[in-house]
């Protein structure tokens, strides 16, 4: 029971700044509270994670979604921890990473950036969520239709970099009333990607929002041809 659009779907996979400011809801590594992070309030929790999986399985989820470097020495850390209960709040955590990450002032972001988005991803399964969107709204959008996705950290961006490429033929400059033929895989090429790169915030509007600084837009649109 599908309906198809004619305009677009805009996405913007970015954390509401409310979430963040609320303690409450664990989001923010800079505001002490509960280890939640879940966006609906439902489900296990950030800190049902780190009492529930082993050591190699978080070193795993500290790498893949937050592609933190110190994966393993951090996930050691949390399992040694938990064992006399001292992981409750977000302040226990980041203090946590401090130790571990001693070098982490020679880096700009924050020690526990990494791993709070790597948990927070995981509690959401927002890359699930994102793959799914993705395949939907190819499904979904008519002939002129664009897809506007707005990202916020690398991983993101990958994973809609490489279905861009897929669905346009990895071309940037194609005619939407001409049919492109992809060699490699015969296919009709549907799509075609409206900036060759990703669109980035300008200077006043990070002034405005600096939460906006990694920000990265990607276009795509539906060709005049086929269904």
């Amino acid at each position: 029971n599908l309906k198809h659009i004619n305009g677009g779907i805009i996405a913007d996979l970015g954390i509401s700044s409310m979430q963040i400011e609320d303690p409450k809801r664990g989001f923010s590594f800079m505001k002490n509270g509960p280890l939640d992070m879940r966006m609906d309030k439902k489900g296990s929790t950030a800190k049902d994670l780190i009492y529930s999986l082993n050591e190699k399985e978080l070193s795993d989820i500290l790498w893949k979604y937050g592609e933190e470097r110190k994966s393993r020495a951090i996930a050691k850390a949390i399992v040694s921890a938990r064992k006399t209960n001292n992981i409750e709040t977000t302040f226990q955590l980041v203090e946590l990473i401090k130790k571990v990450k001693k070098d982490s002032k020679k880096v700009k972001i924050h020690p526990a950036t990494k791993t709070f988005q790597a948990l927070r991803i995981c509690v959401n399964q927002e890359i699930i969520k994102l793959k799914a969107l993705l395949e939907l709204s190819e499904k979904l959008l008519f002939p002129g239709a664009r897809l506007v996705i707005v990202s916020f950290h690398s991983l993101e961006d990958r994973i809609i970099k490489v279905f861009f490429n897929e669905l346009s033929g990895n071309k940037s400059n194609l005619n939407r009333h001409t049919p492109i033929i992809d060699e490699k895989n015969k296919n009709i090429i549907k799509f075609k990607k409206i900036n060759k790169k990703p669109l980035f915030p300008t200077k006043s509007e990070v002034n405005k929002n600096k939460r906006a600084r990694s920000a990265k837009i990607r276009i795509i649109e539906r060709l005049s041809i086929g269904k």
